[in-house]
Parts: structure tokens; sequence; C-alpha cells
């Protein structure tokens, strides 16, 4: 693994164009615009926010970098994670109305017609990308087979003995084919750094030496946002 600072924006972008035309791989799978679910007096709902810029900024990086990776005939898949345990451990809300609120707001994202966000699909149309090109999330639930954000709650039931639930959901994620195949696919990951240590330190240094992916750790708060972020290559 080696690991480098970079900060600016232009050199990140250099550098993952370059990572995704000459992998021998044929595919290239994006996990970007992750996000925390948040609960509102009604119902659950994405909070693109919360972390500043991270959610739709490194939507937007990863689809210019898509865009690079399509001119050189790559298949591109996007993934996005929904950090739905924080907000819900937090809440004064109580166990079974989360679980309520969570399950209809993932129902309202599965399916064949389900949307993205307004601001994640403007970003995604703007480079000609849409919900079509999503990898989707079977929950193993009703109305939830075929969902569009990958649930870490149920990522991190997972029964692998890996004592950290944020190592254990990626690893789930990621050694299972259906999502992730290493012989055919590159991955690159915008990772928030608030999971910096839990799930990259942690998952690459003892699980996951052997993948093919590029990993940007990015910081959240607002006025350092864009000008220093970490790139790490498996």
């Amino acid at each position: 693994m080696k690991s480098e600072l970079v900060t600016e924006e232009k050199t990140l972008l250099e550098k993952l164009a370059e990572d995704v035309t000459c992998t021998t791989k044929e595919e290239i799978l994006f996990v970007t615009g992750h996000f925390p679910v948040v609960f509102e007096s009604e119902k659950a709902t994405e909070s693109l926010s919360r972390w500043g810029d991270f959610s739709l900024y490194s939507l937007e990086l990863a689809c210019q970098t898509a865009a690079k990776a399509r001119e050189v005939n790559k298949r591109i898949k996007f993934a996005f994670f929904a950090d739905d345990h924080t907000s819900a451990r937090e809440s004064r809300i109580n166990r079974s109305q989360v679980k309520i609120k969570i399950g209809k707001f993932y129902k309202s994202k599965s399916g064949e017609h389900a949307e993205l966000p307004a601001e994640y699909r403007e970003i995604m149309n703007g480079y000609d990308f849409s919900e079509k090109d999503v990898l989707r999330h079977n929950h193993k639930k009703r109305d939830r087979e075929d969902c569009l954000y990958f649930s870490e709650l149920i990522l991190r039931a997972s029964l692998r003995p890996i004592e950290n639930a944020c190592a254990r959901e990626y690893i789930e994620f990621l050694e299972d084919p259906q999502y992730f195949d290493n012989q055919q696919s590159y991955l690159i990951s915008f990772i928030p750094d608030r999971c910096t240590s839990n799930i990259c330190r942690f998952v690459m240094d003892r699980y996951a030496t052997g993948i093919s992916a590029t990993h940007v750790f990015m910081q959240t708060d607002n006025y350092f946002f864009q000008t220093h972020g970490k790139r790490e290559h498996i």
C-alpha cells in the first residue's frame, strides 16, 4: 500500500484518471456520495449537508473520473452507502418508530422507478449517468431487494468475526461477489475522514490487502474540504 497527500483538486483528478485508464480491470466501481440518514418528524431521509460538502463533492469527483474511464471503454458502477445507525442511535425516537421510518425510506428508494435525490441526479446527469448505473443492495426484505442505497446496519449485521463494526460492513461489501468482483473490477472509494481509522486503516491493513483499489480520504470540514485529502492505493 502506498499513500500520498494531495492538496489540489486538479492533481487528484489527474491521478484518479490515471488509475482508471491504466488498470486492466474491465469495470470501475465508485463508492461515493456517502451520507447519513436523519430523522425528521414524519420520516427518515438523506442529509446531503450534514458532513459539509462531502456527499455532493465526492460524487462530482467520482463522475468526472467515471467520464474519463468511460472514454477507454470501462464499465461504470456507483455505490451509495447510507449511515443509518448514527442518527438512529442518537435520536430520541423509540426503536420501533426508527425501524418503521427506515423501512419506509428504503422502500421508497427501491424498485425500477426509484430515484436518487435531485442533487445527485443533477450531478450524474451532467456526465450522462443515472440510476441505471447504480449498484443496488438487496436488503433481503420485502420490497427492498434492489435498493439504491447500501444499508450500513444490514452490512454490519454480518456474522463475520470482525470486532470493528465499520470494518465488518466494508468487508461484507467487498467480499460479496454480487457487489464487488476483484477479478473484473477496480474500486475507487471516497471516504469521509470520520471513517478513516475504523474502516480504511483497519480494513486495508488486516483484510483487504489484495484488492485493486484507490481510497481517497477527505476532510469534511467546509473550510479545508476542497484542498486537503489523502489518496491511498492498494
